[in-house]
């Protein structure tokens, strides 16, 4: 149920940048919400994934006994990339004190 929550909750983070952008109108804090709930989220699949299935869990596709044909290995790997294409988390957060909260700019 827990996962289920979190994915409808990414869910709705999708549809306000997709009405945003349909609006005509630059979905800037919407989308760092997405990229970040989605990021966090996949890693938290991927961390899910490792403890269920152990070491066998970072086998590669093509290995013997490697769960789903290795497929939680490269959700595992890229869970981590995932964190900084399109902007780091970092970047993430800051944008949304930033413009979203108009926190002040650290010096």
């Amino acid at each position: 149920a827990w996962f289920a929550t979190q994915i409808e909750v990414a869910r709705m983070h999708m549809m306000r940048v997709v009405a945003k952008a349909s609006a005509g109108e630059v979905p800037n804090i919407e989308s760092s919400m997405f990229k970040l709930w989605t990021t966090t989220l996949g890693q938290r699949f991927a961390d899910e994934f490792m403890t269920m299935f152990g070491a066998a869990g970072a086998l590669r596709k093509g290995s013997e006994g490697a769960p789903a044909n290795g497929r939680f290995e490269h959700i595992y790997r890229y869970s981590v990339v995932d964190t900084v294409g399109a902007g780091t988390s970092e970047v993430q957060k800051n944008i949304l004190a930033r413009r979203g909260l108009g926190l002040p700019v650290e010096n």
